[in-house]
């Protein structure tokens, strides 16, 4: 797909400007960090809001911001949040070979088309050290809630690829990730922590590997 379609396809989702839990996810993100997490590239950074949580959390990272919707880059305050910002496609990310320590991806491989999956992955492997980190977050289509009806991950038009657990740690691991692993995210984290073992209980989990 296209960035234009991506960007026209994402811009009218304003929940990602305003979502309660970005914060949160973003420190359960620094949490899992390693001690040597240096450079860090937020994919789908939005307005800045997860970003402003890692510059708080970590003062001396690198940090850079990627969306493909500008008028979110827009908007972001220029004060220091990121090293720098580009609005560009995770289909094509526009730096070099080993960048980043981890890259951090919140509720964002959803919004990604079923195509574009593997090639997004890949990208994102190129882009980090060896040893570095890949975090995601991504709506959970086997919760209980979305069981008793509650399906709107499922049916917004900006959501493309809705991904089962097992299918999203297959898709890592082809694209060259190890050491893969999974927790529980979103709002039910609050009350259960992330390692509850009824994974149902969770509107999205995190998953994370090593490049």
């Amino acid at each position: 797909m296209s960035a234009t379609s991506y960007s026209l396809l994402n811009i009218n989702q304003t929940v990602a400007e305003s979502d309660p839990f970005t914060v949160e996810r973003y420190l359960q993100f620094i949490r899992h960090f390693n001690t040597g997490t240096k450079t860090v590239l937020d994919i789908g950074c939005a307005t800045g809001r997860g970003g402003a949580a890692i510059r708080q959390k970590c003062p001396g990272v690198v940090l850079h911001g990627l969306d493909i919707v500008e008028e979110r880059i827009n908007k972001i305050k220029q004060d220091g949040i990121y090293d720098e910002l580009y609005v560009a496609s995770a289909t094509g990310i526009p730096v070099k070979e080993g960048s980043f320590d981890a890259v951090v991806a919140g509720e964002f491989i959803e919004h990604i088309s079923p195509d574009d999956i593997q090639i997004v992955l890949t990208e994102i492997h190129r882009v980090l050290v060896k040893g570095g980190l890949l975090f995601l977050t991504t709506p959970n289509p086997k919760s209980i809630l979305v069981r008793l009806g509650r399906d709107s991950v499922l049916t917004d038009p900006a959501h493309l690829s809705i991904l089962r657990i097992r299918e999203l740690k297959e898709k890592l691991q082809l694209a060259g990730f190890k050491n893969i692993t999974v927790r529980g995210s979103g709002k039910a984290s609050r009350i259960f922590g992330e390692k509850f073992p009824v994974m149902g209980v969770y509107g999205s989990y995190l998953i994370f590997g090593v490049k």
